[in-house]
């Protein structure tokens, strides 16, 4: 699946030290997380569009640059 791809690119990256990859899995994790209980409100027609893993999602995210923050 595209999130298991995700991951595996997240694993091949390199970061500058170990606590570095540990943060940056979380992140990915919790990135991952947000987009599937997204998802399940869209399919459950809760919300008008979908979410997707990508190569940004071990990323720090900016405060209301998501649409489903609140």
């Amino acid at each position: 699946s595209l999130s298991e791809r995700s991951l595996v690119s997240v694993s091949e990256k390199s970061y500058s030290s170990p606590e570095e990859e540990a943060k940056r899995k979380k992140m990915w994790l919790e990135t991952r997380t947000r987009v599937i209980e997204h998802n399940k409100r869209a399919d459950a027609g809760e919300e008008s569009y979908w979410m997707a893993v990508n190569h940004f999602a071990d990323r720090v995210h900016s405060k209301g640059c998501c649409h489903d923050e609140k």
